[in-house]
């Protein structure tokens, strides 16, 4: 939701990958979604429309959005709330694809292939030009992890992250750059007590404000051993722009993982 009335949301069912978008406070929503859609689902099988299709408005009016077409990223841009769009052809593409825009013109693309032998390859570019030109940067990793990607948020040009799953320990995939994906540095997050010896999976950062300065980092930390195991999903918060990340002061709720 971009407010209280007005939000986009994408739709995937066994045959469709839809964009949908509302000016009702989500009691309807509209199916604005450009064609390129409709070839994209035609040559994918329904299970991977997730990982091929994503989505990122910027406000009301204003909305990116991106696909896997026959091994390349094709991007759509709307400034008139879906009634038209405007394509681009972005860079080669694997299996999986994220995307983050600031504006209409500065954006970056995480690329990601299926895991083979454990490991998932990635790739991120960069665009300044409105998706006209695309910029290999580097793509963050940890020695002796793993990840799958889960997404990646820039709040500025420079100031970015790349968020995974991993369910080995002590850690967390969560990459954070200062230099617009050039370079990535390891963001080390304070596990609840009771989740220590655990694992966590972290989602793409959601910053609000002029300044986007707060923030909130979802992750889900799981326990199994020892018995009985437990989950709990957690919003970290930020207050300077993500420098730092604390637990939320309501706490840690777990739930049993039956």
């Amino acid at each position: 939701m971009i407010d209280k009335m007005n939000g986009w949301k994408m739709k995937y069912t066994d045959t469709a990958i839809m964009v949908l978008r509302t000016a009702g406070g989500g009691k309807n929503w509209m199916d604005v979604s450009p064609t390129v859609l409709e070839a994209a689902a035609r040559s994918q099988d329904a299970t991977s429309f997730q990982e091929i299709a994503a989505l990122c408005p910027l406000d009301a009016q204003r909305a990116w959005m991106a696909v896997i077409l026959k091994d390349r990223v094709v991007l759509e841009f709307t400034s008139s709330g879906g009634r038209q769009w405007r394509k681009s052809i972005g860079p080669g593409a694997m299996e999986g694809l994220a995307i983050s825009f600031l504006d209409e013109q500065i954006g970056f693309i995480l690329d990601s292939s299926d895991p083979a032998a454990g490991i998932m390859k990635k790739e991120v570019y960069g665009t300044q030009d409105g998706g006209r030109h695309w910029v290999p940067l580097t793509s963050p990793d940890l020695e002796g992890m793993s990840y799958y990607s889960t997404g990646i948020t820039f709040r500025s040009p420079q100031v970015g992250w790349v968020t995974g799953t991993y369910h080995g320990v002590p850690n967390a995939p969560f990459f954070r750059t200062e230099d617009g994906g050039k370079t990535w540095s390891f963001q080390k997050l304070t596990f609840p007590p009771d989740y220590q010896g655990g694992y966590a999976d972290t989602y793409p950062p959601v910053f609000t404000g002029a300044d986007k300065k707060r923030g909130y980092l979802p992750v889900k930390f799981v326990r199994h051993d020892p018995p009985p195991g437990h989950y709990a999903w957690v919003n970290y918060e930020t207050a300077d722009g993500g420098v730092t990340w604390r637990l939320p002061a309501s706490g840690v709720h777990s739930i049993p993982d039956n």
